[in-house]
Formats: structure tokens, C-alpha cells, sequence
């Protein structure tokens, strides 16, 4: 998670009578993600809710391929111009289903995903 050069100045480290400031947040501040969740619904905007939920990923929820193709490139261009990066490779594009947080969602509808009640029955 890349931190702005503004922001950089709220966590410094001194060691060894040097200065220094992250360019990432470092694993294990206290508010690290919620700040990062915040930061990223911030540059959606909320013209985008109705669509878009973030959390540390975005889930672009759309009803036809059309919409769904110009809510990505809503969200990713908002991202680019805050900043923000993707990588390609953990990316998921046009599913119809997917898991999330023990939870499957399937056009709009949320239910829980049946490999978590069974490890939990097991």
C-alpha cells in the first residue's frame, strides 16, 4: 500500500540518529487498513455506490455486461488518478459468481458459501 508524499509525514522512524519516512505502509500500525478501506472509498465517490463496494478489494456489482464493463472502467480510473494500482494477476473481470468473505455473490444475492458451513460442520 503506497503512501503519498504528503501522508508520509504522520509515521517517521528515527534509527540510528537518521530519519526516515515510509513509502508503504508498514505491516502492523494500528490503523492501517481501516485508513487504506477509507482512502479508497474516498476516491470512488459516492455516484458509485449504488455499484462498487470496497472493501480492501472493489466489487463491482452490474446488472448487464454493458453496465458492468463501464462501471470497471469508472473504478479503475478513478484509481489511476489517485494513484492507485491493480495487479493484473489477482484481478478478476466479468464473474458471475464469486467468494467473498464466506459468502457467495450471484446476481445481487448474498448467501453463505456452503464449503465454510460444512468445514464448520466437520
Amino acid at each position: 500500500m503506497g503512501l503519498k508524499k504528503e501522508f508520509r509525514k504522520y509515521k517517521p522512524l528515527v534509527f540510528d540518529s537518521q530519519f526516515y519516512q515510509f513509502t508503504r505502509s508498514p505491516y502492523g500500525f494500528r490503523n492501517s487498513l481501516p485508513a487504506f478501506v477509507r482512502t479508497l472509498q474516498l476516491t470512488l465517490e459516492s455516484d458509485t455506490y449504488d455499484y462498487a463496494l470496497v472493501y480492501v478489494n472493489d466489487i463491482i456489482d452490474s446488472p448487464t455486461l454493458e453496465l458492468h464493463l463501464k462501471h470497471t472502467n469508472t473504478v479503475l480510473s478513478r484509481r489511476a488518478r489517485t494513484g492507485f494500482t491493480v495487479k493484473a494477476g489477482k484481478c478478476n473481470f466479468c464473474k458471475i459468481e464469486i467468494s467473498f468473505l464466506g459468502h457467495l455473490i450471484r446476481q445481487g444475492v448474498v448467501s453463505p458459501d456452503l464449503r465454510r458451513i460444512e468445514a464448520i460442520l466437520k
